[in-house]
């Protein structure tokens, strides 16, 4: 192996650099290790205590059942929105969801 200062461009200290770029690659390897362990540890602690792992926090069933309670009285999605607040993607998705069970 050749760098810019010839530091590595001995042959006779292969052996030498073959051990040191060994210990660098598990040292980098044990760091990996080491920062999945944490963050599956910190996932852990985040799903016990209840916080929220990340994306939109979902509407409450209250109002999903009175989105899909709407829906089957014959009400638009649009007449839906401008009653309960809710975007028009995430009734949507709660009627598909309502259809589906």
């Amino acid at each position: 192996m050749r760098t810019l200062t010839g530091l590595f461009a001995d042959n006779e200290s292969s052996k030498a650099n073959s051990s040191i770029f060994k210990i660098l690659y598990e040292l980098d390897n044990l760091e990996d290790k080491n920062l999945g362990e944490r963050k599956k540890e910190q996932l852990l602690r985040r799903k016990l205590s209840g916080n929220n792992l990340g994306g939109r926090p979902k509407i409450s069933p209250l109002k999903e059942s009175l989105v899909i309670k709407l829906r089957n009285e014959g009400y638009s999605y649009r007449s839906i929105r401008s009653q309960t607040g809710i975007a028009l993607s995430t009734i949507r998705r709660v009627i598909k969801e309502g259809e589906l069970i």
